[in-house]
């Protein structure tokens, strides 16, 4: 097999491929390994403090989002693309109401290296609301009895090790197949609806439509049942209380 493939990219390219050229590409491939250590030994030794890291100050925040200031009236999505334009591609966002600062980051180039340097146990935000529920509002009930969403660290990496075998088997993915293509079948129908017929560009609202398809999703497999709500019954008060 390794034979018939050499054969092949020896016609593409025209050419012969000599073991000089092999190991021509090796060296590089070991040079380019090694470039790549130093590079993020140097990173570190460069490194910069956190302290420098730019961002809106908690006065510079609060001032933004009264009337005349720059986030005022934004949504969620406007006011980081406006820290972006004025702060760059990586910028701290200040803590309020108790809640630690965020550092965030819109550079794919920096993904690798977060994700890479988290360590084996790395600290998820927890949702806040469910923690307390489970640890402190109803603690008899749960008896120290964890999930996902409420969980970081060691804690959660026994979790995940122990769902992941069911959760990533595609054979049990198929089992709700046929019921999330019945709720993306509807969700398409409300796009075909809602879209402007020459554009075909959805309203600026969409973010409810996306916001319904999710929970329709959700409740169709934790539930097994249809809400209605991303079209048919979207008007209904029911619809409207969820």
């Amino acid at each position: 097999m390794l034979s018939r493939f050499l054969t092949k990219c020896d016609a593409m390219v025209g050419r012969s491929l000599s073991s000089a050229a092999f190991r021509e590409y090796a060296t590089a491939v070991q040079q380019k390994q090694e470039n790549q250590g130093t590079f993020t030994s140097n990173n570190w030794e460069n490194a910069r403090p956190y302290s420098e890291l730019p961002g809106p100050s908690k006065y510079e925040m609060f001032r933004g989002f009264l009337p005349g200031g720059v986030y005022h009236k934004k949504t969620f999505i406007e006011v980081i693309r406006t820290m972006t334009r004025i702060y760059g591609d990586i910028y701290r966002f200040p803590s309020v109401f108790g809640r630690p600062e965020t550092v965030m980051s819109f550079n794919p180039n920096d993904y690798p290296i977060i994700f890479r340097n988290e360590g084996i146990w790395p600290e998820r935000r927890t949702f806040g609301t469910l923690y307390y529920h489970r640890k402190v509002h109803r603690k008899d009930f749960f008896e120290g009895v964890e999930g996902l969403l409420t969980t970081s660290g060691e804690e959660w990496g026994k979790i995940r090790t122990a769902v992941n075998p069911v959760l990533m088997q595609p054979k049990n993915a198929r089992l709700y197949l046929n019921t999330l293509l019945e709720v993306n079948d509807e969700f398409l129908e409300r796009i075909r609806y809602i879209r402007d017929p020459l554009s075909l560009e959805v309203p600026d609202d969409f973010i409810d439509d996306i916001n319904r398809l999710t929970l329709e999703g959700v409740v169709s497999i934790a539930l097994n049942t249809h809400l209605g709500m991303i079209h048919k019954n979207r008007d209904s008060p029911e619809s409207k209380t969820l």
